[in-house]
């Protein structure tokens, strides 16, 4: 692609550093971007009480949970934001961005190790780095556990295909971290053996080569034991409603496709209605995929089974939350949860791409440039998508197929700045109230629009147990959102009992919540006129809340 002289490996270290530069420059605006305190920004820090150091609270953060995933070690990191700047989001977005930097070098790193020209690995790096679904994952606070998943997860796997020997020591300890991150990291095992079939073209190992792994499978082991216990009781798969049986393979299509074409950049995870067409050409896609795949056995046998053949198994292995058959992860609707399978595809193409004949022609050096060009003019576009809370659910429930939990959240934040009628317009969405939404959602938005504005009681049409079963279902998915807003929807109508009864939902939800269940049972207190109890407990969440400056006043001003 770009010719060997310039892209030698003399040059590669000053290209590198090029592109570190251009990703500095893409993302220097994210210095000036707020918490997003609608979504788990609130959780992972405006209201995390643990993040002052200390090491109770250091054991605390590695012995719970943070929005129904255990992602101790990035939550850990943000301890050092916190003693550094405090609330001031700048530490916390520069220290997603310098995550981000140190994946990239990683990325590199692991495409030469595996043999990639420099030119290519470069081309690729550089696609990696300003891609825009990387944005999710930087400009947001609470997904360093991605940024730190990459860090982790691409340095494990550079120390595995090291030759030194303190390599598989740090491979172990590395592999340990991203678990911290993010369960993917139980994948590892199975990417060493798959990169090692790439690099050394050949499938079978000996017992040694087999022994090797013990140590990691046995990581694996520990972990998942651990992690389950922890689950036990509490664990939830995300988004059990799931829109079609046929939602699984359309999302194994559409990856790749968003990855190599990202045009459809959507927050809050749109659900997809499948009718008929859409079906058959999920069926068409699926059968296109795998002629092509006999197509390139056929005409380069070897280069298949040993180099794109683990290669597709390895996109397959980190593209398997996306099938829904896990509690792992919500990712099956997230579009950063491309960020590992991407490195791979990138990997793939790099392998096949060379062998095509038309490739060594001057004309494809353009169309890199264009490509390169084209996912920068995106990424600059998507950016300020991510500047605060408005402009984010804005733009989520804009989007041709909002979901119902973006359209909530938006509420939720008209109702906190006192703007009850346009809150009630968004849960009044025409869109949402056609066939994007199920009946039941669609009725409760309905009712709960009705409520904002006091005229009729938003649970009265819950007169079957089939229907009360799935508002407790929306309560234990969002329990903040749904109970928030019915409690909301009370106190407007004056309705103390029913609005006390919501609060206790939060408070279930919370058990182990010092700073929530402090606030709510205050507001519990306030409603029954025992003003000396509400204050105390006002006094205690202020001990609790970290110095936001929203926060403390509300809460100064009603517990002096």
């Amino acid at each position: 692609m770009l010719t060997r002289s310039l892209c030698s490996e003399q040059n590669a270290p000053w290209w590198l550093a090029a592109i570190l530069l251009l990703t500095v420059l893409l993302y220097y605006p994210v210095l000036g971007y707020d918490f997003l305190r609608q979504l788990d920004d609130s959780t992972y820090v405006v209201n995390n009480y643990f993040l002052a150091w200390s090491w109770p609270n250091l054991r605390a953060l590695f012995s719970r949970t943070f929005v129904d995933l255990y992602t101790p070690l990035p939550v850990a990191t943000c301890m050092l934001d916190y003693a550094l700047g405090g609330l001031d989001p700048r530490c916390y977005h520069l220290q997603n961005l310098v995550w981000h930097l140190l994946g990239t070098v990683l990325v590199y790193s692991v495409l030469r190790r595996l043999r990639l020209r420099p030119g290519w690995a470069l081309f690729f790096t550089l696609c990696y780095a300003v891609h825009p679904q990387r944005i999710e994952s930087v400009a947001w606070i609470s997904e360093r556990k991605d940024v730190l998943l990459a860090v982790c997860f691409w340095g494990s796997v550079r120390a595995y295909l090291s030759d030194r020997k303190w390599g598989r020591v740090a491979a172990w300890l590395l592999m340990g971290c991203a678990m911290l991150c993010k369960p993917l990291g139980i994948f590892l095992p199975a990417v060493f053996y798959l990169l090692d079939t790439v690099r050394f073209r050949r499938w079978r190992r000996t017992p040694r080569e087999l022994g090797a792994l013990i140590p990691y499978g046995v990581l694996t082991l520990a972990y998942l034991g651990g992690y389950s216990s922890l689950f036990f009781n509490t664990a939830q798969k995300v988004f059990e409603d799931a829109p079609s049986r046929w939602l699984p393979f359309y999302n194994l299509l559409r990856y790749p496709a968003k990855m190599l074409l990202p045009v459809e950049l959507t927050p809050f995870y749109p659900e997809t209605v499948f009718g008929p067409g859409l079906r058959t050409l999920v069926v068409l896609a699926l059968a296109l995929i795998a002629l092509g795949g006999w197509w390139l056995y056929r005409r380069w046998p070897r280069r298949t089974r040993t180099g794109l053949l683990p290669l597709a198994l390895l996109f397959g292995l980190l593209l398997f939350p996306v099938l829904g058959w896990s509690h792992f992860s919500n990712a099956q609707f997230a579009d950063r949860y491309s960020l590992l399978p991407t490195v791979v595809l990138y990997l793939a193409l790099g392998l096949l791409l060379p062998g095509c004949r038309s490739v060594q022609k001057r004309g494809w050096r353009l169309a890199a440039a264009l490509y390169v060009g084209m996912l920068l003019l995106l990424s600059f576009w998507y950016l300020p998508v991510w500047r605060d809370d408005r402009c984010l659910l804005e733009y989520a429930c804009d989007t041709p197929s909002p979901n119902y939990r973006a359209l909530i959240a938006y509420a939720d934040y008209c109702h906190r700045l006192g703007e009850f009628e346009l809150g009630a317009a968004v849960l009044q969405h025409p869109v949402a109230q056609g066939r994007l939404m199920s009946r039941f959602q669609g009725q409760f938005l309905s009712a709960l629009a009705r409520a904002v504005k006091g005229d009729v009681e938003p649970l009265r049409f819950y007169d079957t147990p089939e229907q009360r079963e799935r508002l407790l279902l929306l309560n234990r998915k969002y329990p903040a959102d749904v109970s928030g807003q019915l409690a909301n929807a009370a106190l407007r109508r004056g309705d103390r009992e029913a609005a006390i009864g919501h609060f206790r939902d939060i408070l279930d939800f919370y058990p182990d919540d010092r700073f929530l269940g402090a606030f709510y049972r205050g507001m519990i207190a306030f409603l029954r006129d025992d003003r000396a109890t509400a204050e105390r407990e006002w006094r205690e969440a202020l001990s609790y809340a970290p110095d936001d400056a929203a926060t403390r006043s509300n809460l100064e001003r009603v517990a002096p």
